[in-house]
C-alpha cells in the first residue's frame, strides 16, 4: 500500500526491524505486529476515527510530555518515552 503525503504514520515491528507505515498499513495490514511512536518510540495503540472522513487515530498507550505527537500534553522538549520500545 503506498505511503499517502502527509498521512500519520507509526512504526511497526516486521522481521526485527522497525519500519515506518501509515497507521491504515499498522491497523490492517500488520495487526498483529507491536507499533511505536516514530517520534518518542513509546508504544501506540491505533483506533478508529469515525469521522465524515474516516481514518485511524494513533494514540500512546502511555502519554508522557516528550512526545511532539501529542500537543495537548507536550512540554516544549522533545524526549524519548520513559518506555521506549527499542
Amino acid at each position: 500500500m503506498p505511503k499517502v503525503v502527509g498521512e500519520q504514520t507509526c512504526e511497526v515491528k516486521v522481521e526485527g526491524a522497525w519500519q515506518a507505515v501509515t497507521l491504515t498499513e499498522a491497523r490492517t495490514v500488520y495487526g498483529a505486529s507491536s507499533r511505536r511512536c516514530p517520534a518518542c518510540h513509546g508504544q501506540v495503540k491505533i483506533a478508529g476515527n469515525f469521522t465524515p472522513t474516516g481514518g485511524y487515530t494513533m494514540y500512546h498507550w502511555r502519554r508522557h510530555p516528550g512526545c511532539p505527537l501529542t500537543p495537548a500534553t507536550f512540554s516544549g522538549t522533545p524526549s524519548q518515552h520513559p518506555q521506549a520500545m527499542g
